[in-house]
């Protein structure tokens, strides 16, 4: 069950299984359940079609099909809660969801008259706890420089970095490369460096040292000492996905920027966007995901940079504790 510490007085909504939810919504009205089911963008078909089954039977169909959906009340709020309401001086509905990685929740908050004061995000590791700091930061880089609005609040509670960021009223849809390439160019710093001389490279090839990676510290120095191009020193996303990108009236604002890099390389950005959809939506593997990323990306050192960004993707999930043999063996494929 998800952790009491996150709950408000309220009826929930448990999904996606009884078992194990990942989510819990607050369904004390139609208003408070319209904007609760906003917090759950299930990207899988599958996930979706069980969205749209409980919204329908939660506020479309009758009491007794509210009676078969896993809907349990709670009677008081929980520590973090009241913490949050003397912060924001109202009282407060709460949804939440437990990431995938097991690093953190993500809590809607609601006012009781049913509108949404922002997104928390609490960590539940020492992980999510570097992730959410590392956003703080993100956004404090990025909104001084006009790029994202600025989060709400920040602040400890049990010994945890919390951050409070702002509703964003927009969907999750697509993005034509023309588009891609506007939103990224915000995030452009006017340096370019040779491979074996940026920033981003030099940090990989220090992780690749440091975590027993010798075989892509020797990869890296191979690519560096072919390469003779200059490449941009960016701000880079880190987690550039569809998922992550928000289209607002007529432009596009990407957010959760737990991933971001300070000192990234132009590229990478842009082949997580293509890697994410041929790997996770399209369901690509090997050559085809290959060629994929080569379709939509035009790179001078197409080979070379794949391997780089492969690498990147490799260190990350070590750092989530999650499996990384698809990357590796794209890098061999690469490489052979």
């Amino acid at each position: 069950m998800i952790n009491q510490k996150f709950f408000s007085p309220s009826e929930y909504l448990f999904l996606p299984t009884k078992n194990k939810p990942r989510v819990a919504l607050a369904v004390d009205d139609k208003n408070i359940s319209k904007n609760s089911f906003l917090l759950y963008n299930p990207f899988s078909l599958k996930a979706r079609l069980l969205k749209k089954i409980n919204y329908y039977s939660l506020t479309k169909a009758n009491s007794i099909s509210k009676k078969i959906l896993n809907i349990h009340s709670k009677e008081s709020n929980s520590s973090l809660i009241e913490h949050l309401e003397k912060r924001l001086n109202c009282s407060l509905i709460s949804s939440i969801y437990f990431s995938t990685t097991n690093d953190k929740v993500v809590i809607q908050l609601q006012s009781i008259d049913a509108k949404i004061l922002g997104y928390l995000k609490y960590p539940l590791s020492a992980r999510g706890e570097a992730n959410i700091i590392n956003e703080k930061k993100a956004i404090e880089i990025l909104s001084n420089n006009g790029v994202v609005e600025s989060y709400i609040l920040s602040n400890i509670f049990d010994n945890s970095t919390y951050l409070l960021l702002k509703s964003i009223d927009g969907k999750i849809d697509y993005i034509s490369c023309n588009s891609l390439d506007v939103i990224l160019s915000n995030f452009r710093r006017n340096k370019h460096y040779l491979l074996h001389e940026h920033p981003r490279i030099k940090e990989l090839q220090i992780k690749t040292n440091s975590i027993g990676l010798k075989n892509y510290s020797k990869l890296i120095n191979k690519i560096c000492k072919k390469s003779n191009l200059k490449y941009e020193l960016v701000y880079e996303h880190g987690d550039f996905a569809p998922w992550n990108i928000l289209k607002v009236k007529k432009k596009y604002v990407p957010f959760d920027f737990e991933y971001f890099i300070e000192n990234g390389i132009e590229y990478f950005d842009s082949i997580k966007y293509f890697y994410s959809i041929g790997k996770l939506v399209k369901n690509k593997k090997g050559r085809d995901l290959l060629l994929f990323l080569n379709k939509n990306i035009h790179l001078k050192e197409p080979k070379e940079f794949f391997s780089l960004f492969l690498i990147s993707e490799v260190i990350r999930n070590i750092a989530d504790k999650v499996p990384y043999n698809f990357e590796v063996e794209l890098i061999d494929l690469l490489n052979k």
